[in-house]
């Protein structure tokens, strides 16, 4: 008989640690996400990427870092680049500006960079006229203007954003 209470005692332990390792895997702490932010990054970077520039620092008018990317036509992919992630992938970044001149966000574009789930805004220019599938994907995005000139919003474009509250369709 004592050997079946602590068998069950002993399942019932291992069961509950397996389901806290899961569960830790699945829904990070944001403590954990915010001591990341802190020792990740550093302003003022920057450099190019085929036909855009990109530059991570503060914002003259709210004084947040972002990272700005400006150019003309589509940000390259990181597979058109040659790179396994962006340069900007270890920042901590939590808000880009897609600046004019920027016509495509490509697929998959917030999953090449390992903080994306920081991200919790982003400014996308009028000139965008094409976001690709899963672009946002899993980020921390809570509200998304999308630009007047979209053309085309490829599927799963938001899939997991589970802090997103809004999504607003410019005039």
């Amino acid at each position: 008989m004592k050997n079946n209470i602590f068998k069950r005692i002993a399942v019932f332990i291992i069961s509950a640690v397996i389901m806290l390792v899961q569960m830790t895997l699945i829904y990070p702490t944001s403590a954990g996400a915010e001591e990341k932010s802190e020792t990740i990054g550093t302003e003022n970077q920057s450099g190019a990427l085929g036909n855009i520039t990109w530059k991570y620092c503060r914002d003259d008018f709210d004084d947040n870092l972002k990272l700005f990317i400006s150019g003309e036509g589509n940000i390259p992919t990181i597979e058109e680049l040659g790179l396994e992630e962006y340069p900007w992938a270890e920042f901590g970044v939590r808000y880009i500006v897609i600046e004019d001149g920027i016509t495509s966000i490509p697929a998959d574009f917030c999953a090449a960079f390992e903080s994306h789930t920081l991200l919790t805004d982003i400014t996308i220019s009028d000139t965008v006229s094409e976001i690709g599938e899963r672009a946002f994907e899993d980020s921390g995005l809570t509200t998304v203007k999308l630009p007047s000139a979209l053309t085309l919003l490829n599927r799963q474009v938001f899939k997991n954003c589970l802090s997103l509250e809004s999504i607003e369709l410019s005039e």
